[in-house]
């Protein structure tokens, strides 16, 4: 495993590990909570950015078919997309601003991402 692959993982524990349990944004449950990256994951500029990943239980994560970030019903994730923009307009514009990063590029700096992570969650 290459060490990108390991700062990867390591990155993804600790946001996955912080989002479990806590409520899911759309419906208040605890059950099953898992974070939702409104920015693709693959883009590493917003991977980790606590501002843009957030708590959903698996029924609005997947299965819903009124809304849901990746239900197979397209009108359901199209909802979900609408609802995050009405009710989390800050959250939206930084999912923007994180995609005009990915246009001009970023360096990737594993250190300060992980050093910036716990120090969230120590506060």
């Amino acid at each position: 495993m290459s060490q990108h692959q390991k700062w990867i993982r390591k990155l993804d524990k600790i946001v996955s590990d912080h989002v479990s349990g806590q409520p899911c944004l759309v419906c208040g449950s605890r059950s099953g909570t898992v974070p939702h990256h409104l920015l693709n994951r693959r883009h590493l500029s917003g991977r980790w950015d606590l501002d843009i990943v957030v708590p959903l239980c698996n029924e609005h994560h997947n299965t819903s078919n009124e809304i849901a970030a990746h239900s197979p019903n397209p009108e359901a994730q199209k909802a979900f997309d609408n609802w995050v923009k009405d009710l989390y307009p800050e959250k939206a514009q930084k999912v923007l601003d994180k995609r005009r990063d990915i246009w001009y590029g970023i360096t990737i700096n594993w250190e300060t991402i992980h050093a910036d992570l716990k120090a969230q969650f120590q506060e």
